[in-house]
């Protein structure tokens, strides 16, 4: 393998078992209290102990939450729980799921990615990062020398070759399986061959576009700066130069991405006040027909007004005084120019510019924005108070994502849900300073 290759196989750490529906996790950010006790009860060895370690109801978060994931992981490996592979593989991976009355399969394959500065070109962001996800990932890679979930990356492939190359690595029984609700999981260990060496080759040719895993790749290049600065000596094919990467053909019918929906908690009578000058100023606002009494009908009545074509620039909104509403963007507020790749004409983008920012500050976003992908389930929240307001979008499609990142532009945040999540459990990367990457 050439060392400068942007994709590499990697001697994995792997659950010892074969049948993982009762270990496989969500990625940290998707996680709530309710979840993470639910996925402690399930299996004592699940792996969101790992991912979003807790002692219990008075765990306060702090150091003892990152010391207590790596006691637990050195605990495993030394009870044969995990294990890792005699030599360097890759991991071709089949997510099946169901979505819209649809059965998709999203493939892809788990790998080794040489981390790259964003402006290398070779690995692309599309969404802003956060100071606090960013650290708390920091803390658990540093305290367990490993990285517990993989970056979902998507990578061109108009002729083929790279979903060929998966496929033919997918021959044969899988290594490991899982059954969770509706998701059927199929992970497979595929050692140095030719088709690896294709595979390889053909993704080498970037750029890798990161879909959902934006702090943990930017953690990831930060905490290789501080283990090279630590360890002077060691070789580029250092596997913390790496990051473990679930990396997704774009052109296939199991990538889709869903709407982030924006749930807002106002504080006063005065920020109500601002919400209506703000809504008057930049939009114009149609009621629409909607039983607020179910949160499952309210939002699909909101839905099949979003639905109807246009340039982006329509909203929904629920409220529990005013029900559900559209909201079209006044023609005096839209964008003379869609800017570098599309960027002005994102529904994030105007929402955010128009509303959002201007009515809670930028900068106080992870303290009044909640998101939800499902519609109901945003209803639900203002009906029974724990929000103010939702806000309904459309989602980002594939290729505006690709367009945004290619123009070295950044969407807010959440501006896009890739659906399903790539689960943890399946392989975990060890990042100490001791282990490479072939």
């Amino acid at each position: 393998m050439v060392p400068s290759a942007l994709a590499r196989p990697f001697a994995g750490l792997r659950y010892a078992r074969t049948d993982l529906s009762d270990v496989l996790a969500p990625p940290y950010d998707v996680i709530g209290p309710d979840e993470l006790r639910r996925l402690y009860e399930r299996d004592p060895h699940n792996a969101a102990r790992l991912e979003l370690s807790y002692s219990g109801p008075a765990d306060s978060g702090g150091e003892e939450r990152y010391a207590q994931a790596a006691r637990t992981l050195d605990a495993w490996r030394s009870q044969g729980v995990l294990a890792y592979d005699d030599g360097p593989c890759l991991y071709p991976y089949a997510h099946e799921f169901s979505l819209y009355g649809q059965r998709l399969t999203r493939a892809g394959v788990l790998c080794a990615v040489r981390l790259t500065p964003f402006e290398d070109g070779m690995v692309l962001p599309h969404e802003g990062t956060l100071r606090g996800p960013r650290e708390d990932r920091r803390r658990l890679m540093l305290a367990c020398q490993a990285q517990i979930s993989p970056v979902l990356a998507l990578h061109e492939d108009p002729r083929g070759g790279v979903a060929q190359a998966i496929a033919e690595m997918m021959t044969g029984p899988p290594q490991a399986h899982a059954e969770v609700g509706d998701e059927r999981h199929r992970l497979w260990r595929r050692p140095g061959d030719e088709v690896v060496e294709r595979f390889c080759a053909l993704v080498g040719q970037g750029p890798l576009f990161i879909a959902d895993g934006h702090h943990r790749y930017e953690t990831a290049l930060g905490v290789s700066r501080e283990l090279q600065a630590a360890h002077p000596d060691a070789a580029p094919e250092a596997a913390f130069n790496h990051v473990l990467a679930l990396l997704c053909p774009a052109q296939q019918p199991g990538v889709v991405i869903l709407p982030t929906h924006r749930l807002l908690r106002l504080r006063s009578p005065q920020e109500w006040d601002h919400l209506e000058r703000l809504l008057e100023e930049h939009f114009t606002r149609a009621p629409v027909a909607c039983d607020a009494t179910d949160p499952l009908a309210a939002a699909g009545s909101l839905v099949k007004s979003l639905e109807q074509p246009n340039r982006g620039e329509r909203f929904g909104m629920y409220t529990r005084s005013g029900g559900c509403a559209l909201l079209s963007i006044r023609p005096e507020h839209l964008p003379a120019e869609p800017g570098p790749g599309g960027h002005n004409e994102l529904a994030t983008v105007l929402i955010h510019r128009l509303l959002i920012d201007a009515l809670v500050g930028p900068e106080r976003l992870a303290e009044r924005v909640d998101y939800a992908s499902d519609e109901a389930e945003a209803v639900r929240r203002v009906t029974e108070g724990r929000a103010d307001c939702a806000l309904f979008l459309r989602p980002t499609t594939v290729a505006q994502m690709q367009r945004v990142a290619l123009a070295g532009l950044r969407m807010p945040g959440k501006s896009t849900y890739f659906y399903p999540k790539a689960p943890t459990g399946l392989v975990i990367g060890d990042i100490s300073p001791a282990r490479t990457v072939e």
